[in-house]
């Protein structure tokens, strides 16, 4: 088994994405402060180098892998792959360059949805949730709440649930 080489650097980081096409729109900063701002919440500090497929399920350490959080952002973001990542900063981020967490609860609740019209049996409920599940990680020893609201919308979904309009 070779070694894994270290994370790329912040600089490689923010060249990545930019060149990927990733819309700054969708970030809580703009590309000119990327390195140095939380790309979720938009609060000017010192960053941390955030995987977007998890380490622990052999997420790589490519540049395109990896998202600048600040410590708080990266411990609520997900641990799951690089579109979910995405779709969570698109969804979380503050364009204001504020503190998103006063709006946690309410993102939380915003999720409507309508239950199927015939309940799953238990076997295909607990399948659901374990195949799910092994698609995430973990940080410091638990899943981030970001993590299980992705989790729960995937499971409700896979079972039949829909998302109202």
């Amino acid at each position: 088994m070779g070694t894994r080489k270290g994370p790329p650097t912040k600089g490689a980081i923010v060249r990545a994405n930019m060149l990927s096409g990733l819309d700054e729109s969708a970030l809580g900063c703009d590309w000119d402060e990327a390195d140095r701002r939380c790309w979720c919440c938009g609060k000017r500090t010192k960053t941390e180098k955030a995987h977007c497929e998890p380490h622990m399920r052999g997420g790589p350490n490519d540049p395109i892998n990896f998202v600048l959080l600040c410590k708080r952002c990266h411990v609520e973001s997900p641990d799951v792959d690089r579109d979910v990542m995405l779709r969570w900063l698109a969804d979380n981020s503050s364009t204001m360059h504020g503190d998103r967490w006063h709006t946690a609860a309410l993102s939380a609740a915003a999720m409507r949805m309508d239950p199927p019209d015939r309940i799953p049996d238990t076997d295909e409920a607990a399948a659901a949730v374990s195949e799910v599940l092994s698609r995430c990680g973990i940080h410091q020893g638990k899943f981030s709440q970001s993590t299980l609201e992705w989790a729960m919308a995937e499971v409700l979904g896979r079972l039949g649930w829909t998302h109202r309009d």
